[in-house]
């Protein structure tokens, strides 16, 4: 609910008030038509229309939720699936033909005979919290694409898709004039974007058909399309030229079908790996159909290798080590498929041999420290980095969930701390290590006194951060007196009800950063000086606990095997107290 209504108050900010109603529509009702959020939306946008245009009317309504509908779509915060009518037809069996022949026939069959009624459309609240950690990506950017990345990221969260004639004309030009920069580094760079997938691609425009928003099923429909219409006249590669004999296979050069000019071509780049490879137009001035957006998954798998390597240098004293672990974590992700990411914990086998060259490329690194960095990474406990075969390794696998967990075990002790104090870490301390014990034997542990003990038991119990079981002293169970009361601390409800405690308190921030600006217009002199540094405050507050959201939620799942070792696992509620006699 929180995480719903921080989403809908972050729309609400950037986009407008009957677009952040457009989208808790879509979050409450998912699935919808038009027409139901119209229904819905109706009573709300005509009194937006009213208070702004002194007027009302059907037309209005219908405009502002089409406009807003429009703006959650370009930004990717809500899809659309298109709804179809009619017989569906199962594929033959013919044991001729292919699998993949019978799905192709079954979809044009579905195409040719089945109806479209109407449009669903669905809302991605997660796309909308993501946001806010604008400040973070654009550092990011920077650090590694220089101020060329770090403007297109900035203009994808401002614009939403974009092509990159788009992306050239808006912004990209006056930065290059004013960095000196050329146009052919400025292509460079976008193409390393798309290439390691911080870019993503969402298909090529079509000029006459429907805004559907690029679900994930138009996602792949529109990749299948655009592959299997490279062979078509408009989309076949070009035979190279006599003299162009050292053309790159991995960048085609393809005729551009919509492209401002048919007869030109453009150049191509291949993205995606595994079977999951497309070749797809390249970022360039020249190129208007090919649609781009940031990839939130890659930037925050980024931030979540970051995380490892800092969790590995409070281990480990060695920046040869730490080097490793980075190199082979960026390796790893480069081998990932962007088009279609995981959430795995461990990585594909990296090679030695090639982190090896990468760290004396960058000259940080000989060949006896870096075995000894390597032997010391493999004897941590616990093991983190696997070598293949165990003795004198090859190829190296990294175990990141085991890294994630210590950064969510720090992070959840120390939001502990924030909120219940020094005493309430050391009272959670103590259950997570050993257990269930009784408020006496909680007190006597953590050097408390009883009454302390029991207020911290209490508000810890009311935040669902621990659980109490009941167990039975004899067989008269009637008696509360009968019964022993151990806490507990429910390791997997304790990340989910910190989660849920973090959205809260950014929706509070968020909230009173709102009102600040609503007096902002107001405020004369000297206040105005106050609401600034306030506002400052709550949004470096804001990005502050989103980090740890980030570290909480999008760095992959929470799972009992990840969780820290020396924590009693407990999963699910205890059985409910039974009804006693006082």
């Amino acid at each position: 609910m929180n995480e719903e209504a921080l989403a809908c108050s972050m729309v609400r900010s950037q986009f407008g008030e009957a677009t952040a109603e457009t989208l808790r529509i879509l979050l409450a009702s998912p699935g919808s038509s038009f027409a139901q959020i119209i229904a819905k939306a109706t009573p709300l946008i005509e009194t937006l229309a009213n208070a702004d245009t002194k007027t009302s009317g059907p037309q209005t309504c219908h405009a502002l939720i089409r406009d807003s509908l429009a703006v959650l779509l370009q930004h990717g915060i809500a899809y659309a699936v298109e709804r179809f009518n009619g017989p569906k037809e199962e594929a033959s069996t013919n044991g001729d033909r292919s699998e993949k022949e019978d799905q192709i026939d079954v979809e044009r069959h579905r195409k040719r005979s089945r109806t479209l009624t109407h449009s669903a459309y669905y809302a991605r609240g997660e796309y909308a919290l993501f946001r806010s950690r604008l400040p973070l990506y654009l550092g990011f950017a920077r650090r590694r694409y220089g101020d060329v990345g770090e403007t297109a990221v900035r203009a994808f969260f401002e614009r939403g898709r974009l092509t990159s004639h788009q992306l050239f004309s808006s912004v990209l030009t006056s930065v290059l004039i004013d960095l000196d920069i050329t146009e052919s580094d400025a292509e460079a760079c976008l193409n390393d974007m798309a290439k390691s997938g911080i870019m993503r691609w969402h298909g090529r425009r079509d000029m006459n058909g429907p805004l559907n928003g690029n679900s994930p099923e138009a996602d792949e429909s529109s990749r299948n399309d655009y592959i299997s219409n490279q062979k078509d006249m408009n989309g076949k590669r070009s035979r190279p030229s006599e003299s162009d004999d050292e053309s790159d296979d991995d960048e085609p050069m393809l005729q551009g079908s919509g492209s401002q000019s048919g007869a030109e071509e453009r150049e191509c780049i291949r993205i995606g790996r595994c079977h999951h490879s497309i070749v797809v137009g390249a970022p360039s001035r020249k190129n208007d159909m090919d649609v781009w957006n940031i990839c939130f998954w890659h930037l925050n798998r980024e931030f979540r290798n970051e995380c490892c390597a800092i969790v590995v240098q409070g281990r480990v004293q060695n920046h040869v080590a730490v080097g490793i672990l980075r190199a082979g974590l960026r390796m790893a992700l480069e081998e990932e498929d962007c088009q279609a990411p995981s959430d795995d914990f461990e990585t594909a086998e990296i090679e030695v041999a090639t982190i090896e060259e990468q760290l004396k490329e960058d000259g940080a690194v000989g060949n006896h420290d870096f075995w000894e960095a390597l032997q010391l990474l493999m004897e941590q406990t616990p093991t983190f980095v696997v070598g293949i075969p165990e003795k004198s390794p090859t190829s190296l696998r990294f175990i990141t969930g085991r890294l994630v967990s210590d950064a969510r075990q720090k992070t959840l002790e120390d939001l502990i701390l924030s909120r219940y104090g020094a005493v309430g870490r050391r009272v959670f301390r103590a259950l997570a290590v050993d257990g269930g014990m009784e408020d006496k034997a909680v007190a006597e542990k953590c050097m408390l006194p009883l009454k302390v003990a029991r207020e911290h038991l209490f508000r810890m119990y009311q935040d669902r951060i621990l659980v109490m079981q009941e167990v039975p002293r004899s067989h008269d169970q009637q008696r509360a007196s009968n019964w022993y009361y151990l806490w507990k601390v429910n390791a997997m409800g304790v990340y989910r009800s910190m989660t849920a405690l973090m959205y809260k308190t950014v929706l509070n921030l968020f909230l009173r950063l709102e009102s600040l600006e609503a007096t902002k217009s107001t405020a004369r002199g000297a206040d105005q000086k106050q609401l600034r540094l306030q506002k400052e405050l709550l949004m470096g507050s804001i990005v502050r606990m989103d980090q740890c959201i980030m570290v909480m939620r999008d760095f992959g799942p929470i799972t009992a095997q990840y969780l820290p070792a020396r924590y009693r696992i407990i999963d699910g509620p205890l059985a409910k107290p039974k009804k006693r006699r006082g």
